[in-house]
């Protein structure tokens, strides 16, 4: 029989952070609602450091933030941009590897949806879709996994 506390879903479920855990951090994409923000919520309950970004949404995500650090109080920084331009991707990636000094979690979460005909949608809706749901994963990779690669250790998970 496995003991609860021997369960790592135990730590998040009660709030426990298990030293291992102590100092990991989770870099987050369109994390302002949805599964972005349940994952923030998820990683701050067990007491990692979050980076956490999204497009339009500043207000929901800054409300986010306050939430984790006065809730949880764990390090939580916040970035407003397009994680589809190298720019704005880069600009996010940077800033949390500085803060924090490395990515334990990659979690491409940000992306958008089309709703319509194929026949109706216009090469801009295309390419909007492509930038959003494709060359931020691209973006946010290329970025992060080198640091990943000089400490052996990281992991993305894409949604």
């Amino acid at each position: 029989m496995v003991n609860c506390k021997d369960r790592p879903e135990y730590f998040f479920i009660h709030g426990s952070v298990k030293k291992d855990m102590m100092n990991k951090t989770a870099v987050i994409t369109g994390a302002a609602g949805g599964i972005g923000k349940a994952a923030a919520l998820h990683f701050a309950q067990a007491g990692w450091q979050t980076a956490l970004c999204c497009r339009q949404r500043t207000q929901e995500l800054e409300a986010l933030a306050a939430r984790i650090r006065c809730q949880y109080g764990t390090a939580c920084l916040t970035f407003t941009g397009d994680m589809g331009s190298w720019e704005d991707s880069r600009a996010f990636c940077d800033m949390a590897l500085k803060a924090f000094g490395h990515a334990d979690v990659l979690i491409n979460n940000a992306g958008i949806s089309y709703i319509g005909l194929l026949t109706d949608m216009q090469p801009e809706d295309w390419r909007a879709l492509m930038s959003s749901n494709l060359d931020s994963v691209f973006n946010c990779c290329r970025h992060i996994i080198p640091s990943m690669v000089s400490r052996k250790e990281g992991r993305i998970i894409n949604v």
